[in-house]
């Protein structure tokens, strides 16, 4: 499998994702033998890649692909159906290959005993399980504990948000196949403009074909003058802070002080962590935010975090519940 067949994942933040992809597909038998079941969980901001990742796994090797959205359907329904209208255990049962599972963030409160059931037959019939979300298996609030947990127990990648090199060489590339010409100027100001989404990224390619295939710097900084994701994400990672900060009886220059006391250092790790899970910032911007730190500190901080709620119930619990009331806008 190239990397050239996919080329908008070529991108640095993404080397875990794409790894983790290739190794999915080497172990699909070709022949019908059984080999060990796969269980991936792939998570990230809207807009990094996930759902091609699905798209491209279901155009190498078949099985289901399902979207949340669909909705579940009771077992009584014939799995002859298209399945692609609802899922069930029964239409799982009835198919082969893998099965790819997109934006289950989405699945309505209630139904994870049905999809529990789906887990349990691809991890007993080792067929390929693949989730995606916007975020871990542990953040989204409305799962159980159970279910969480069982999502959680495979191999669980992050995809990130393109940093500035990434969206350059991004813009670099995709000008090149459509014989523009960009100039460094028009480059350097794009990549300061535009976020780190693919999405984001291929809207503003679309409204760039305006302004010709030579654009001048003046035309491409009116066109996204009100381009401002670095600002409001920044705004994002001061509401994750004061709801930390909250949530734990700390103050905010404590977070970003030395101090490496527990009842700092766990505050200001999970402030680290939700700001890599919710906001489109680099390592280097979070760890400038919070208090000058190191991005090989930040990673450090996501995970131990991510290692940790796997088993530790109370700040599974704690994690939840920010997360929960982040997007709640409370």
């Amino acid at each position: 499998m190239s990397r050239s067949s996919i080329p908008w994942l070529v991108v640095s933040e993404n080397e875990a994702a794409w790894h983790a992809v290739s190794r999915l597909l080497d172990c699909i038998p070709q022949t019908g033998q059984r080999r060990a079941s796969h269980l991936l969980f792939l998570h990230g901001p809207s807009g990094t890649g996930k759902t091609r990742l699905l798209q491209y796994l279901h155009e190498q090797a078949g099985g289901l692909l399902w979207s949340a959205g669909d909705g579940f359907r009771s077992d009584s329904a014939d799995p002859g159906e298209n399945p692609t209208l609802g899922l069930s255990p029964a239409v799982v049962q009835a198919g082969t290959g893998p099965v790819l599972l997109d934006d289950l963030h989405r699945l309505a409160a209630g139904a994870d005993s049905a999809l529990t059931a789906v887990i349990d037959h691809c991890l007993s019939s080792a067929r390929p399980l693949v989730v995606t979300a916007t975020v871990g298996p542990a953040l989204v609030s409305h799962w159980s504990r159970r279910l969480a947990s069982r999502l959680g127990s495979g191999l669980v990648v992050g995809l990130q948000a393109l940093g500035p090199a990434s969206r350059r060489l991004y813009l670099l590339q995709a000008a090149a196949q459509r014989t523009w010409t960009l100039s460094d100027e028009v480059l350097d100001s794009l990549v300061a403009l535009l976020p780190g989404s693919f999405r984001a990224l291929e809207g503003a390619l679309t409204r760039l074909e305006a302004l010709g295939p030579q654009p001048s710097l003046a035309a491409v900084q009116e066109l996204f003058a009100a381009e401002t994701p670095q600002r409001t994400a920044s705004q994002t990672l001061e509401r994750i802070v004061a709801h930390v900060c909250a949530y734990y009886q700390v103050p905010a220059k404590e977070l970003r002080s030395a101090r490496r006391s527990r009842a700092v250092m766990v505050p200001r790790q999970v402030s680290m962590y939700l700001a890599r899970q919710l906001t489109g910032l680099s390592l280097v911007a979070i760890g400038e935010q919070l208090g000058g730190r190191d991005h090989s500190t930040v990673l450090h901080a996501c995970r131990k975090i991510e290692e940790e709620l796997q088993t530790d119930a109370n700040l599974c619990r704690a994690v939840r519940e920010l997360a929960a009331g982040l997007a709640a806008g409370r």
